[in-house]
């Protein structure tokens, strides 16, 4: 009981010291007031060291830390309405989108750079599409597979090998990118047979 007590402070305490929790501001209702608001409430070291990285890699790192914050306290359970409100005017409805669109129209406001909302909300749409086509596109091809295959076939299983910094790790590939070409050098083949059909 006294480790379960322990480590309930622990998280709590964890979620105090948050370098991203709220100090004097209300939340913010729209892209505009999001991105004073983090200027305001970031330190300038932090606002220093999220300006001088690439875009792409600013926006990634800050995904799991200041996007995770943006996302559990602005967007999900209702918390900030008039945010998620703006966002889904725009045609952006998952949180993840919500938080990018934010961090990423703050990097570009720190760089001097236009922030292209609308071309913004343009790339989550046109890859939204795209990856529900090629989610529809895979759940044909895996029943067409599954209804395939009978109890005692010979079966190969084909997997992508991802080879970033000497990992060697077979990855599942997911929507939209999907499609590869096998290697035989560097690869996965799996062979075996179906046992039973579940």
């Amino acid at each position: 009981m006294k480790t379960l007590i322990n480590i309930l402070l622990l998280i709590s305490c964890l979620g105090c010291s948050s370098p991203f929790s709220p100090k004097t501001q209300a939340m913010p209702k729209n892209l505009e007031e999001s991105i004073s608001y983090l200027k305001i409430e970031w330190t300038s070291s932090e606002l220093n060291s999220f300006k001088t990285k690439s875009e792409q890699k600013a926006v990634a790192e800050a995904h799991f830390g200041a996007g995770f914050w943006i996302r559990n306290n602005w967007i999900r359970g209702n918390r900030n309405v008039p945010l998620a409100k703006y966002f889904r005017s725009l045609g952006i409805n998952h949180p993840d989108d919500m938080s990018s669109i934010i961090l990423r129209s703050l990097h570009r406001r720190l760089n001097s750079k236009k922030i292209g909302v609308n071309e913004q909300v343009e790339e989550y749409k046109v890859y939204l599409k795209t990856t529900r086509e090629c989610e529809e596109k895979v759940a044909l091809i895996a029943v067409k597979n599954y209804n395939r295959f009978k109890e005692g076939d010979h079966i190969s299983i084909y997997m992508h090998i991802d080879n970033t910094e000497g990992s060697r790790n077979a990855v599942v590939l997911s929507c939209p990118n999907v499609y590869w070409k096998f290697d035989p050098q560097t690869d996965l083949l799996i062979k075996g047979y179906c046992c039973e059909k579940v």
